[in-house]
């Protein structure tokens, strides 16, 4: 989740939840308090894992799955996978990859199949449905 900016952002725009996820301390910290300074605490859920290795099954599934891998994470196929596994898709969620742009990601994964793909830059943004 890093500062946890691309989720304040979320619901600062009315999603009326977001769980951040990170495994730094630090980052965990600077996000906690960004909530509290946003007053949007009540709305946040803040998760200390480490991803993909340590998810585990959540209470509800989620509409939309951000995830910022560090750009040398290479395995979004395993990821992706656990995350149908695990049912954190809502039946017509979406999943936004943030990436390198020169990440090779695969065109579908299982029922998940990737519906665009913007470049900014050395950044890239891909969506999967």
């Amino acid at each position: 989740c890093g500062s946890g900016a691309t989720g304040i952002e979320a619901l600062s725009r009315g999603a009326c939840h977001c769980t951040f996820v990170d495994n730094n301390d630090t980052a965990l910290r600077i996000t906690r308090r960004n909530l509290e300074l946003c007053r949007l605490a009540v709305d946040g859920v803040i998760l200390r894992s480490s991803v993909p290795a340590q998810l585990q099954r959540q209470s509800q599934p989620f509409d939309i799955i951000f995830a910022d891998a560090p750009y040398v994470f290479d395995d979004h196929e395993k990821l992706l996978r656990l995350l149908i596994e695990l049912e954190y898709i809502a039946p017509k969620g979406i999943v936004i990859l943030e990436t390198s742009s020169k990440s090779d990601l695969p065109e579908e994964v299982d029922v998940l199949h990737q519906q665009q793909r913007r470049s900014y830059g050395d950044t890239a943004l891909t969506f999967f449905s």
